[in-house]
């Protein structure tokens, strides 16, 4: 028996997208009889509302006398008598055989409002029915969100930042019933009460079960002799093969929800079903197939997580889908754990000028690079030529007939380099110097050698293009010369060599100075604050003085050197210096300075390591084979208390890597080391502290609310010099804008 609480109650407007038009509270109840008073209590909840309806209409399912009964009862009328004559009764029944409404006006306000609400429940009741699923299928109450750094691997493969459950808004047996009414409305009560061929109900998952229940129920209704009719769960992706075809118009599939209606697809294709058998409950738009099968569609949320792509994936495992979370993983790096010979070259190169950061080649319409290799000074540097001549000696063969170089400034130095080395160890050889575009056109015997230079690469695409067009032009000896190579992946360093090598039966030869590999997160670092602070559209009258230059270097072709951070002191014009003991730079002594490009390498090196490599020790890896959010232990800031390195690992770690929202120690520790930094941001103890402001503004650095207000309170309220708290201003600007922050995902 129905209680007051088992109706299904929202609100729907005369006119859409208009909250000051005519309201009508819809009244869904579903089938059985009501407990005497139910209906005074609902009167009653609606007459207390703030704004009351102009219309309450009560939706039903052909049970209209015992409605009207309790409706003019006497208790009932006095309830009614709360609304003082400004709204109007409708019922509206549903005649599950043929799908008819009927309305019947029992008390009228306003003629014109209510004709107008009893056209639209008699013509229009699928928008309605809208309004109804859409005040259930919130997307707060519906969408899970991955934490920062995850993707939900769901039962069909695809990958996704969020995760729809609708059994979780089914709260209600009244919410049940009027997804029930729904999907019959959809289905057509016609074709599945006038035909006794329909047998079964699958379900994709028994969490949704009610709803099928309700829908039988509801079919049972309309038919004049008893329902069989069998509800059976097919347990997800996991069941869906074992089910046999069912025979045509004897079953109806109701799937959960799915936001590319793939199990919809499989269930149309692999059953053979009529398409108009199948209904998903939920799905989020834009949907790309299948879009008129679906009960009701939510926008496809906003990215609400912290920036950078998922590390890990949570596999959705088992019919009712609930990953297993674990504690946060807080990772210290460590010398012995993840230390690389890769940093000894940007040891080696510090105060060189052969790298620099966000600048971009002397090349028409290329990007700047993260870290930046400045080829020309890479040329000259007597360790890489020492290397060369070593490698020229072993590798060059008698065949070899021309040098090929990439086509940029540097890569054509390289190559005269080479052909001036060869040139001394090998008298004999004659070898021209052609560019690589002109590969097409080159005079070439198929067994001469080639050699193919370039200074400075990243995929090694030009390389690869080279490869291809040789490919008809030549087959003696190749070998491939390589400066520096920057990549994002480690996995990026160990492909190229192998696949411009390949050849039969003998291999072409590869061979590259450095490889080094620092990541996506240095260079999105660098556009993010260029986006924000330092557009082209903005008015850069408002850059305080002391970030004026750099702003205008970043992304230029310019050396920017020493300004590639931001400056440190009371005045804002000291530039982070590294000095004298880095762990990561042993070995070989180095001058202190500031070799702010080569620290930004080097951290962004031992972290990709720390992601990728395998022989690292599991504890000690940014990532873990379960579902855990993986950070950077806050120990790294107060370990590596060098304004230069700590800026390193602020730029080169991924967003999720730094979220400590949902870790209150971690936050408070992070909290603690940043207030430590702002109370002395005068001395060299604080040089980071503009870094760490601006990774908060920026959202990178992520605390918990508390925490990460008493930092911003506390830069704002900093006794220091007029010009540093314009800059601390300037850089905090983000988070006074109104747009929303990125929400905990759970």
């Amino acid at each position: 028996m129905l209680g007051a609480n088992a109706f299904f109650v929202f609100q729907h407007a005369l006119e859409r997208d208009n909250e000051y038009c005519p309201q009508m509270a819809v009244v869904y109840k579903p089938p059985g009889p009501l407990v005497d008073g139910a209906m005074d209590e609902l009167l009653l909840s609606l007459s207390k509302r703030p704004v009351q309806p102009d219309v309450v209409a009560i939706v039903h399912v052909d049970q209209a006398e015992e409605l009207e009964h309790a409706l003019t009862g006497d208790s009932a009328k006095n309830e009614w008598t709360r609304f003082r004559g400004r709204a109007s009764l409708l019922t509206a029944g549903f005649d599950v055989k043929s799908g008819r409404v009927t309305v019947r006006r029992l008390e009228t306000a306003n003629r014109s409002v209510a004709t107008a609400f009893g056209d639209l429940l008699k013509n229009q009741l699928q928008d309605v029915i809208t309004t109804g699923l859409a005040s259930l299928f919130k997307p707060e109450a519906v969408v899970l969100s991955a934490p920062a750094g995850y993707a939900y691997q769901k039962p069909s493969g695809k990958r996704e930042e969020f995760f729809l459950k609708p059994d979780v808004a089914l709260s209600s047996s009244a919410a049940v019933g009027f997804v029930g009414f729904a999907l019959l409305r959809k289905l057509g009560p016609k074709r599945l009460n006038l035909t006794g061929e329909l047998r079964f109900l699958f379900i994709d998952t028994m969490a949704i079960a009610p709803v099928a229940y309700a829908l039988k129920e509801l079919i049972s209704l309309g038919r004049s002799v008893p329902t069989y009719l069998t509800v059976e769960s097919f347990h997800s992706y996991g069941g869906i093969d074992k089910v046999d075809r069912p025979p045509p118009r004897s079953a109806i599939c109701i799937v959960s929800a799915s936001t590319s209606m793939s199990m919809h697809q499989r269930w149309v294709q692999g059953k053979r079903a009529n398409a108009e058998d199948v209904v998903t409950l939920l799905t989020a738009l834009p949907v790309t197939q299948y879009e008129e099968g679906a009960l009701f569609a939510i926008e496809r949320p906003k990215r609400t997580q912290s920036k950078g792509p998922p590390q890990l994936c949570i596999v959705m495992d088992g019919e009712n889908f609930l990953p297993q979370p674990e504690p946060a993983k807080k990772v210290l790096l460590s010398e012995v754990h993840h230390k690389t010979s890769e940093t000894d070259i940007l040891r080696d190169l510090a105060g060189a000028g052969v790298f620099d950061a966000w600048r971009r080649p002397p090349v028409p319409s290329a990007p700047p690079r993260a870290l930046y290799v400045d080829g020309h000074a890479l040329v000259k540097d007597a360790e890489f030529q020492k290397w060369l001549g070593s490698q020229l000696r072993l590798r060059v063969r008698a065949a070899t007939r021309v040098i090929l170089h990439q086509d940029d400034p540097a890569s054509r130095e390289l190559a005269g380099l080479i052909q001036k080395l060869c040139a001394e160890q090998f008298p004999k050889l004659d070898l021209r110097v052609k560019p690589a575009s002109e590969v097409e056109s080159l005079s070439l015997n198929k067994a001469d050698g080639v050699l193919v230079c370039a200074a400075v690469i990243g995929k090694g695409s030009q390389l690869l293009e080279t490869s291809r067009a040789l490919r008809d032009l030549h087959e003696g000896p190749r070998l491939y010369v390589v400066g520096i190579q920057v990549t994002e992946t480690r996995e990026e360093t160990k492909t190229l060599g192998p696949n411009l090598e390949h050849a039969k039966p003998v291999k072409h030869e590869f061979t590259a100075y450095k490889k080094l590999a620092i990541g996506l997160q240095l260079g999105r670092s660098f556009s993010d604050e260029v986006q924000t602070y330092y557009d082209p559209s903005f008015d850069h009258s408002q850059i305080p003085a002391p970030l004026k230059n750099r702003a205008r270097l970043l992304g230029q072709n310019q050396p920017i050197g020493a300004s590639a951070l931001l400056p440190w002191g009371d005045h804002a014009v000291g530039a982070l210096e590294l000095r004298p003991g880095y762990a990561y730079w042993a070995g070989k002594e180095y001058k202190a300075g500031a070799h702010q490009a080569n620290v930004l390498g080097t951290v962004g090196l031992l972290l990709q390591r720390a992601r990728e490599d395998k022989d690292v020790d599991a504890d000690r890896r940014l990532g873990s084979s379960s579902f855990r959010h993986v950070l950077l232990d806050p120990e790294n800031f107060a370990r590596f208390n060098d304004g230069v390195i700590q800026a390193a690992l602020l730029r080169n770690a991924f967003s999720s890597e730094l979220d400590y929202r949902m870790d209150n120690a971690a936050s408070s520790r992070m909290r603690a080391i940043l207030l430590r930094m702002l109370k002395r941001i005068h001395e060299p103890a604080g040089e980071g502290a503009l870094e760490f402001l601006m990774a908060i503004a920026l959202q990178r650095l992520l605390l918990e609310e508390q925490h990460e207000k008493e930092v911003v309170d506390t830069a704002r309220s900093l006794a220091c010099s007029a010009t540093l708290r314009e800059v601390i201003a300037f850089l905090l600007r983000p988070l006074d804008k109104t747009e929303a922050k990125p929400q905990l995902p759970f």
